[in-house]
């Protein structure tokens, strides 16, 4: 609804509610003022008239009194009938029976006492006729009723047209100026600025106009410089997809990418006979180009391998850089048959190609592993799985060449085994899967039983309920270079026992390392910043390092030996006697701890050879101021043996079976700080 018309409409209102007072209640209310002023005023002249006939009543001149009267009834033509009597009811004027009249609305009838005594002379009666002065006051109603609403219309009038120009007009304006403002237009005309609220608000709007014309101006030049923005980022976006999905040297589909196009063509497969074919490709003689020449060299090498890979394969072939120096290719529609004769293909077109950087030249070649993808295929993790065992097979049978995937494959059914324990052991390593038992080395001769117990730490692992033995897993760990992280599982949760638990006994618990362990110096920092913490826990710990790794590592060994040595560790040196020159490197490895191989052991009651070679083991070890551990005690005849050999210590399964660690007698639980094992 428009202002004016609720303008309009209010003082419609306004006018009907007081019109409606003036003639329902203040005209009706003039009216009876006007009859109640004018019987007042009859009343008054009756008065009058009562007390001008006191003295004629006392003197008795009642002709007199007729004469006033009838001049009085003469003179006032509204009185319809006036009346003297005393008291007692005689009747003094008129003399004769007046004529009865009928009361009505205009009549009214009044009485007054003549005399101040009681009781009083006599009582004048009037009955006057008020019908003149009812219609004089329904007249002046009238007119006062026209000139009322005529005044009020006028009023009402200009208090509209007053409203319209101060108020309405100015307020338009400003609504136009504000739909003009929504649209971008700054310019519309306002109202002329008064000194009243609506000046103030045209002038509150002007400011706020402006502003807004200065913001405006300002949020173009925002939108300019976002939208400028955000072309970038959308050109920085293709290019980050573009990266996120290739390789950044070679331009080729990345891993995670061929991953994924993998997973479509595996999904598009369903229960179809479309056939495809997987390659895993690894470049060989890639690592001597890189080492001799330096990775300027063999990034260059990997640029020229992608252009001849490229052109070998067809247009719907997906080709892809995985890591280092491996590639994939997915061939669509391609059957082994045909696989094969492309994979020959490549291997040839590798092999007679000749990489030249600076003066030298180097000739590479491809080992390459194929495997069919069909609607047989479960995964794409186990797809490249196959696909990189049957690489490894084609490195294995003498490189460059194809090796395609076989569930038959004995060699390849060794090879996924030990993949399927390498991710199993890392999901172990995630969720703490590994468990520790411990088995006793018992002292053999009573003088070096010092009160010290001692145990050899052992690995089990738990793999959905099934207690695992570490032969089965210890070969994949350590070809895929997860044993490091292993034993560091082992050793922080021996240092997390040993500072949980407490002992009154004197104790030693062996720890086994593997070769790669020996070489890696975080492993080491991380073992000596327990130790430098814990310095009473060094005493406790052997580690244990097994002939062949030490002698394969023996500079590793021989520094990472002396580093912990220093911090109170022992060594032993496990499976003594199996290497080619066991005794020429005793000198090289400052252990604490021989530890006769349990082939020498078993049969040292019966094989006169073994019992020798134990026998000379123990003197040479001896002379070099080592206790000897004979490993495989498994009967009381082999103890006895031992015993009279004069070895130090025994272990087998009849001095005492591996046992959780946490169910050693010597230990009871408290409390401990550990938080220095996050490190």
């Amino acid at each position: 609804m428009k202002l004016r018309t609720k303008l309009f409409v209010l003082l419609t209102l306004f006018a009907t509610a007081f019109l409606s007072y003036v003639h329902l209640y203040w005209l009706p209310q003039l009216k009876t003022t006007i009859i109640e002023i004018t019987e007042k005023e009859y009343e008054s002249h009756l008065r009058s008239v009562a007390e001008g006939l006191v003295p004629l009543l006392l003197e008795g001149q009642l002709a007199n009194v007729h004469e006033t009267l009838n001049a009085l009834s003469e003179d006032n033509e509204n009185w319809i009938q006036l009346s003297l009597k005393t008291p007692q009811g005689v009747k003094l004027y008129p003399l004769d029976d007046p004529k009865p009249y009928m009361a009505s609305a205009t009549t009214v009838l009044q009485e007054v006492e003549i005399g101040f005594m009681d009781p009083p002379l006599a009582i004048l009666t009037l009955v006057s006729d008020l019908s003149h002065k009812i219609k004089v006051a329904h007249q002046l109603e009238q007119q006062l009723s026209i000139a009322l609403s005529l005044l009020i219309f006028l009023f009402f009038i200009g208090i509209a047209i007053a409203l319209d120009i101060l108020v309405r007009r100015p307020l338009r304006k400003l609504s136009l100026a504000s739909e003009k403002l929504a649209s971008g237009d700054y310019m519309e005309a306002l109202p002329k600025v008064q000194n009243d609220e609506i000046g103030l608000l045209t002038q509150n709007f002007s400011v706020m106009r402006e502003a807004l014309k200065n913001q405006n101006m300002d949020l173009r030049g925002e939108i300019d410089k976002h939208r400028r923005t955000s072309d970038a980022l959308k050109i920085a976006k293709q290019t980050a997809d573009f990266q996120a999905a290739h390789d950044s040297l070679t331009g080729l589909t990345n891993r995670r990418e061929f991953e994924r196009q993998l997973s479509d063509t595996l999904s598009n497969i369903g229960s179809s006979e479309e056939i495809h074919t997987l390659f895993y490709i690894d470049l060989d003689q890639f690592k001597v180009v890189n080492d001799t020449c330096g990775h300027v060299a063999g990034d260059e090498l990997l640029k020229q391998v992608t252009g001849l890979l490229s052109q070998q394969i067809r247009e719907q072939d997906v080709i892809a850089r995985l890591g280092g120096d491996e590639f994939g290719i997915l061939l669509k529609y391609c059957a082994r048959n045909d696989a094969l004769k492309l994979g020959n293909k490549i291997c040839t077109a590798l092999s007679s190609y000749r990489f030249s950087w600076k003066d030298r030249v180097f000739t590479i070649g491809a080992s390459i592993g194929g495997v069919q993808v069909d609607h047989n295929s479960h995964s794409i993790e186990l797809l490249l799985s196959e696909a990189d065992s049957a690489c490894y097979m084609a490195k294995e049978k003498g490189r460059n060449r194809v090796h395609f995937f076989s569930e038959t494959d004995e060699d390849l059914t060794s090879r996924k085994d030990e993949m399927l324990w390498s991710s199993k052991l890392t999901k172990a390593l995630q969720e703490n899967a590994f468990l520790l038992y411990a088995q006793p080395i018992i002292p053999l001769q009573s003088r070096d039983d010092e009160g010290r117990y001692s145990y050899e730490i052992l690995l089990r692992l738990n793999n959905d309920g099934e207690l695992v033995l570490p032969g089965a897993f210890i070969p994949a760990a350590e070809r895929y270079g997860i044993i490091s992280e292993i034993d560091r599982w082992v050793f922080d949760a021996v240092i997390l026992f040993l500072l949980t638990h407490r002992t009154e006994s004197q104790l030693q618990l062996n720890i086994n390392l593997s070769g790669l362990s020996l070489g890696n110096m975080a492993f080491l920092r991380h073992i000596e910043t327990v130790l430098i913490s814990n310095p009473s826990l060094a005493s406790m710990l052997c580690f244990e390092v097994t002939e062949s790794e030490a002698v394969r590592n023996l500079t590793h060994a021989r520094y990472f030996i002396d580093c912990l040595r220093q911090l109170g560790c022992s060594f032993a040196l496990d499976d003594f006697g199996t290497g080619m020159c066991s005794f020429n490197y005793l000198k090289n490895l400052p252990v604490d701890y021989l530890k006769i191989d349990g082939s020498f052991v078993r049969e040292v009651t019966a094989e006169t050879v073994d019992r020798i070679t134990v026998k000379a083991i123990n003197e040479i070890g001896v002379a070099m101021g080592m206790k000897i551990v004979a490993e495989c005690v498994e009967s009381e005849a082999v103890k006895i043996t031992l015993e009279k050999i004069g070895i130090t210590y025994g272990q087998g399964y009849h001095l005492g079976k591996p046992a959780p660690l946490t169910e050693i007698k010597h230990f009871i639980h408290v409390e401990s700080n550990i938080a220095f094992l996050d490190d």
